[in-house]
């Protein structure tokens, strides 16, 4: 069995931002992380923060050169994530950079599914059910446990560059559930607008 998660809060989005800052910093300086044992949330990977002298450990590398974060995605969810990642990355000491040409890009891009047939279960059998029931009482009500599911999907895929390198160094993709009605928070608007002149004859 497997479960989704479901993305709708703002309060989601800065989990993500900040699962995605660890990511960033643990790919570029890994010995200087350590891991502990998190909450709950939405994707949440362990804890990582430096560390401290004060534990008997002295961090063995620092992240000098900038990074750069795409604003390319200019939806309310794009430029939420924007914000998250910026303030999540400078508290963990990284320099946030404007200049596309920084030695490191984060990015990301959301492909939005709809799907159009009815979002059931469809489980039943003791079996499968009383593995809902231990998901529920572990996980909580991550994929909405109810009958009928979202027809509405996001796949929100980030990835780090090394310009210098020109690879990827972090390349990761998660998928969500979202309210059919949210849709439009992922969507950048096509209402450009229009101006007139009046003219009084």
């Amino acid at each position: 069995m497997t479960h989704q998660e479901k993305m709708q809060a703002s309060e989601h989005w800065r989990f993500l931002a900040k699962d995605i800052s660890k990511q960033v910093v643990s790919t570029i300086c890994p010995e200087a992380m350590e891991t502990a044992a998190t909450g709950l949330g939405p994707n949440l990977s362990p804890e990582l923060s430096y560390k401290s002298p004060i534990q008997g450990f002295q961090a063995t590398c620092s992240i000098k050169d900038a990074f750069f974060i795409s604003d390319k995605d200019q939806s309310p969810f794009g430029k939420a994530m924007w914000s998250f990642l910026k303030t999540e990355l400078t508290s963990k000491g990284l320099t946030i950079n404007s200049n596309p040409q920084s030695p490191y890009q984060l990015s990301w891009k959301v492909e939005r599914v709809f799907h159009k047939a009815e979002r059931v279960s469809g489980h039943s059998g003791l079996f499968v059910g009383l593995g809902e029931v231990l998901q529920f009482l572990i996980a909580g009500n991550p994929d909405n446990a109810d009958s009928t599911k979202p027809h509405s999907e996001i796949i929100i895929t980030y990835e780090l560059k090394n310009r210098e390198t020109k690879r990827d160094i972090l390349h990761d993709t998660r998928i969500y559930y979202i309210n059919d009605v949210d849709m439009d928070h992922y969507e950048v608007s096509n209402l450009n607008p229009i101006r007139y002149d009046v003219t009084n004859r």
